[in-house]
């Protein structure tokens, strides 16, 4: 096995292995979402015993440092950990995949602080490698076109004795280096919209992602500074499981697409916080919701990624 997933030169996807989208839906919330246990694996048994396949070819993955390619994007997704993306953005990045919204994944660590779940009996190598692989898997599922890695230190979280401030993180990381990083993401990729965990409020929350909002709010900050219109809009995720103040929010009904999303969690093998919880999350909570941070396109948040029709002349 490679201890590094091989990047692209191209920057455009290729033709490879492909995951074939679930069915349609309507936009809005309709009946109730069927049962997870069948996405589970069986606490009796052992589960997912055999590796992932190798990274999948039509995923370009850029490696920390390496050269962002210039490919056509809309929607930028950004977060701290590998399976964030699945279980926070997943319904919103499955809608994207269906409605044919190109979109690239910044993902800040590689994940090497995490620990193995205890189901999981496959290979026990390199948890930053395998978690690397099992994010290219989720994001390939996803519709990510792109997979782009910072490489940032990854501490452990095992209780309140390790938690850290966001700005104790971003100092950890390199103080302004993953700020200038993401600005230069941002004037390659030249996305219409971003999306982010939430910024420290009153919810707890774990810190690095917090720390990661931080840097995306001060990269769009600095961007929109130099003269230039992009982003247009910008989202952030907001925890189901704490108290919503839904004023300024949108919300995304997950039943058009929670097939794809619990397949896109399933590949997150030795992470019991996706493959179990995300799973039940996704039957608890039939929406995903985002707070409005900004929003400057004619299309309504919720149209722009579910009913994209074009507006009638009189």
């Amino acid at each position: 096995a490679r201890s590094e997933p091989r990047p692209s030169s191209a920057g455009v996807a290729l033709k490879g292995p492909s995951i074939p989208p679930s069915s349609g839906g309507s936009a809005s919330f309709t009946g109730s979402i069927p049962s997870a246990s069948a996405q589970l694996p069986s606490r009796k048994g052992k589960p997912w015993e055999e590796p992932l396949p190798d990274f999948p070819d039509s995923l370009p993955i850029v490696t920390p440092g390496g050269k962002i390619p210039e490919v056509s994007i809309k929607v930028l997704f950004v977060h701290a950990h590998p399976d964030d993306e699945s279980i926070e953005f997943g319904t919103l990045m499955a809608l994207c995949k269906k409605q044919g919204l190109p979109t690239a994944t910044v993902l800040f660590t590689d994940g090497e602080g995490g620990i193995f779940s205890k189901e999981y009996s496959g290979p026990r190598t390199s948890l930053r490698e395998i978690r690397i692989r099992e994010a290219a898997w989720a994001l390939h599922t996803l519709g990510s076109a792109l997979y782009i890695r910072l490489g940032l230190s990854n501490l452990p979280y095992n209780g309140v004795r390790d938690e850290q401030k966001a700005e104790e993180v971003i100092q950890r990381w390199g103080s302004s280096k993953p700020t200038d990083r993401m600005v230069e993401i941002l004037l390659t990729l030249k996305p219409d919209i971003v999306i982010s965990p939430e910024e420290p409020s009153r919810i707890r929350k774990h810190f690095e992602h917090e720390a990661v909002a931080l840097v995306v709010k001060n990269a769009i900050d600095r961007v929109r500074r130099m003269g230039h219109s992009y982003p247009r809009g910008y989202l952030q995720s907001l925890d189901p499981r704490s108290p919503l103040d839904l004023k300024g929010s949108v919300s995304f009904a997950r039943n058009p697409v929670v097939d794809l999303q619990r397949t896109a969690l399933s590949y997150h093998r030795t992470q019991a916080d996706a493959f179990h919880f995300g799973v039940q999350r996704t039957e608890k909570y039939p929406e995903e919701v985002y707070r409005v941070k900004f929003w400057s396109l004619e299309e309504d948040p919720l149209l722009y990624f579910t009913e994209r029709v074009p507006k009638q002349t009189p």
